[in-house]
């Protein structure tokens, strides 16, 4: 899913979840800038079949596989903090069962391809729900937070 659809939903749960300070901070590490990751992969955005190929190709690293979740565990035992695993739970759901793309959830434990999702990778619907997600984002942060 593309950065302002995590932001939204990140965004909403923060809300219902009354979270301030710190416990944002955490929910939007966790719902939202996990995906830096993606960057590892920046070369292959200079390729032209990658923009060709929408959603064929996995441009995420292990962060986004069962041991980032182990990780993410480890990260909230540490901080005694249940926020880490509940917004990389919404992430990893909503990345690898919602987003039609190639996916493998289960790694390094199966390495079966699935592509579950209802929404195309790099559709037009994708394309199209992002800045109406930015926008009701900045609306609900500036009159709800």
């Amino acid at each position: 899913m593309l950065i302002p659809t995590h932001l939204f939903v990140t965004t909403c749960v923060a809300f219902e979840l009354h979270l301030t300070g710190t416990e944002l901070i955490t929910a939007y590490i966790f719902g939202v800038l996990i995906d830096l990751d993606h960057l590892t992969k920046i070369k292959r955005l200079r390729e032209k079949d990658f923009w060709l190929a929408k959603g064929k190709f996995c441009d995420h690293t292990w962060l986004h596989e069962p041991l980032g979740l182990i990780v993410v565990i480890l990260i909230s035992i540490i901080i005694q903090s249940k926020i880490p695993v509940i917004f990389y739970s919404i992430h990893f759901f909503m990345d690898h069962f919602l987003l039609k793309a190639k996916s493998m959830p289960f790694l390094p434990f199966r390495q079966k391809v699935y592509s579950w999702g209802f929404i195309p990778s790099g559709s037009k619907v994708e394309w199209f729900l992002a800045p109406l997600f930015i926008i009701i984002s900045i609306y609900l942060a500036w009159n709800l937070f």
